[in-house]
């Protein structure tokens, strides 16, 4: 009963964004579209989840309606039009490239280290155990502490312009990138990874009108099939068997939804350490508090079903309760909505393509996990990032004209 009610304001939510916006990637669309497919799955595909709570289908429909007309009362906001867009600098691009080849060496150098200490028979299991640093003894850190987490970083970025930009020309360049992750993504036996670069990938080229619905749809399939592999290769499971498949499937769309029962609300240790995350680990880091950050990956527990993820809502609902979700949902649909206003409002502007494509990969994980606030270090990072050859476009040859004419 109360599952059907959040559905109902799902479709309803739906078809006021639709509406409005007609692109399946605003974020009043996608958010509304992401939990309509979730219900669907719980619905439809067998499962041993309890039923979905009225606290859980109370607090989803206060998510949902918050950040949908938040969302869309950006469409309100003016935003200045560039007339003279600003090109992304050939020669920041060609040095994000450059560094990105240069440091593909530490993939291989990880892989030489697996096959060393790997203890497990499985390559894949060692190999996923390596990336996240629970393979004993060698392995105490992640492969992104270990192994450059600023070269990932760059690989991003890189990634991101060389598809913003992708034409016959530079095909080249985006190969040579494109193999550089895909060999990241395989090596580290991460279906993150993968889901990573399939979104700043077909997003991007969605907007650019490069692809159309049924390309998304073909693609997706093809990635669910990818996350079937890696999941065979990690942990032997047999995907002829329809309970295995079944299985997949509520663990990576349902999941999240019935570990968010388990939370008591406002039982967060230290007022807001979940939220405010950044600002603990800055105060810890300068000595002004003795308080540790929390561990971006949350605890693991075992009913109803084995996760360590809970909704994007959790860390609203873990600090401050319900309340804290509806003005999190408003936070997140102005946040978005703005990225999003700006990128239509300039759509013949690169940076807002590339910012906002970047922007939408952590709203795409809603479902199973916050990521902005408790990344917010790395994602402002690669904002810089981003923008660094855009701003260097605009700033630096007029710097050099300048002092070349004085």
């Amino acid at each position: 009963m109360f599952t059907l009610v959040v559905f109902i304001i799902l479709l309803l939510c739906l078809g006021v964004s639709y509406r409005y916006t007609k692109n399946i990637f605003a974020p009043a669309v996608y958010t509304n579209l992401i939990w309509l497919v979730c219900i669907l799955i719980f619905w439809i595909v067998p499962n041993n989840l309890p039923s979905l709570s009225l606290r859980f289908c109370g607090c989803l429909s206060l998510w949902v309606v918050g950040l949908t007309f938040s969302s869309l009362s950006m469409n309100c906001v003016k935003v200045r039009v560039d007339n003279e867009p600003i090109e992304a600098s050939k020669l920041i691009r060609d040095i994000y490239l450059i560094v990105s080849i240069c440091s593909a060496y530490i993939l291989f150098d990880f892989y030489k280290d697996v096959l060393t200490y790997g203890t497990y028979s499985n390559i894949f299991v060692n190999l996923r155990y390596a990336a996240v640093g629970s393979l004993p003894p060698y392995f105490t850190e992640t492969f992104s502490q270990k192994y450059g987490g600023i070269c990932s970083l760059i690989w991003s970025v890189s990634y991101i312009l060389e598809i913003a930009y992708l034409n016959k020309k530079n095909k080249l360049r985006f190969m040579i990138i494109l193999l550089i992750v895909l060999v990241y993504a395989t090596i580290t036996v991460a279906k993150a990874v993968f889901v990573d670069y399939f979104i700043f990938s077909l997003v991007t080229l969605y907007l650019k009108k490069q692809v159309r619905l049924k390309h998304l749809v073909v693609v997706g399939g093809i990635l669910l099939g990818v996350f079937f592999l890696l999941q065979f290769l990690r942990e032997g499971i047999d995907f002829s068997n329809v309970s295995d498949r079944y299985n997949f499937i509520i663990l990576y769309l349902n999941s999240s939804m019935s570990a968010f029962d388990v939370l008591e609300p406002m039982s967060s240790a230290h007022i807001g350490e979940n939220i405010f995350r950044f600002l603990y680990h800055i105060f810890n880091k300068l000595n002004l508090s003795s308080i540790e950050p929390i561990e971006p990956l949350l605890p693991f527990i075992s009913k109803p079903i084995v996760t360590n993820t809970y909704t994007i809502m959790y860390p609203f609902y873990k600090d401050f309760g319900s309340v804290a979700i509806l003005i999190g949902a408003i936070f997140y649909g102005c946040l978005y909505g703005f990225f999003y206003k700006r990128y239509t409002t300039n759509q013949n502007n690169v940076w807002y393509l590339v910012s906002y494509i970047f922007m939408f990969k952590m709203l795409f994980y809603q479902y199973a996990a916050e990521s902005l606030l408790t990344n917010l270090y790395p994602a402002m990072l690669t904002l810089f990032l981003l923008y660094f050859p855009f701003w260097y476009s605009k700033y630096v040859p007029l710097k050099i004209k300048k002092e070349c004419c004085t």
